[in-house]
């Protein structure tokens, strides 16, 4: 009993010993507790992670990704049979398993007929271009003629209002006469009017053949208006002379009236002072800085105004 007793104390001591030293080796002293833990490090280097992968079953890399050279659907010859193309591996920019990104170049293929099939495209191309503007002119023809009837600038189908009706303007300025219709009758003709603008006038004359050398186009001359009598007889209608422009002289010569001698025709404009009218005579006068120098053996006559214009509805058609 007594030799139990001991044995068990020995134990006790020898736990309490053990126990003892193994606390004092792994608590720090009070030095190292008042300077703190101390730390070891190191640089990291950022570098490639590889990682391996286990699969069961077939692995395919390139599912969905075939490449395949390019076919000319769609692309026919001239007598619209559809073409084929042989292609030839010219240069290849890869190699097996390597890696690629989108738009990367893979090979290069030659077509020994890609320049005949480039050229059908483009014939095609031009065919069709030439067809579009055909369509367009015709188009472009009509709309004209359209706007013609209606009166109207027509650029599309959209400027055609029907309810709006026909509206006939004036193609001219000046003034009314021989003005036709009257609201509500019928349009049995086709003039409608004439716009007459009487600020200029036309007068036609005739020269000899030993004045014609001394007459150009666009020389000025001097006139003065005269009115012809019943009996013939010549009045002046105004007093002073006025301005007027030779627009016009043919260098041929035609037989005259009297038959005897030869003439050169010509047209002279000059503004209307105002009373001008047809029929009216005017003796014509070559000038020197606004003075008369020598007068025309004939006299030339006020044939019509400047601007003188039919008006016509738009179902009649005319060049005047």
């Amino acid at each position: 009993m007594y030799k139990k007793v001991i044995s068990i104390l020995g134990i006790i001591a020898i736990c309490f010993i053990g126990g003892y030293f193994t606390a004092k080796q792994l608590l720090p002293d009070a030095n190292e507790v008042s300077t703190g833990p101390q730390y070891s490090t190191k640089e990291v280097i950022r570098g490639d992670i590889q990682q391996g992968v286990n699969v069961t079953g077939q692995l395919n890399g390139n599912w969905g990704g075939a490449i395949t050279a390019p076919k000319p659907e769609g692309v026919t010859d001239s007598n619209g049979a559809s073409v084929t193309v042989t292609y030839k591996v010219e240069e290849i920019f890869v190699e097996p398993n390597d890696m690629i990104k989108k738009d990367d170049k893979l090979v290069r293929l030659s077509a020994e007929n890609l320049d005949d099939i480039l050229q059908e495209l483009y014939d095609g191309i031009e065919n069709k271009q030439s067809e579009i503007a055909d369509i367009n002119n015709e188009i472009n023809v009509k709309l004209k003629a359209l706007g013609e009837k209606i009166n109207k600038n027509v650029k599309s189908l959209a400027d055609v209002n029907p309810y709006e009706g026909i509206v006939i303007s004036s193609p001219i300025k000046g003034r009314v006469t021989d003005f036709r219709v009257e609201e509500g009758e019928m349009v049995d003709e086709p003039t409608i009017a004439s716009i007459i603008d009487d600020s200029k006038v036309k007068i036609t004359f005739k020269v000899n053949t030993y004045e014609y050398a001394s007459l150009k186009e666009g020389q000025k001359v001097l006139m003065q208006y005269g009115r012809v009598l019943d009996n013939g007889t010549v009045i002046t209608a105004f007093d002073g002379f006025y301005e007027g422009t030779i627009k016009k002289i043919n260098p041929n010569k035609v037989p005259n009236s009297d038959g005897m001698t030869y003439v050169h025709s010509g047209i002279i404009e000059a503004n209307n002072p105002g009373l001008v009218q047809k029929g009216m005579v005017a003796t014509i006068y070559t000038e020197n800085n606004g003075y008369p120098v020598t007068t025309l053996f004939n006299r030339g006559t006020v044939d019509s105004y400047v601007n003188e214009k039919k008006v016509y509805t738009t179902i009649y058609s005319s060049d005047d």
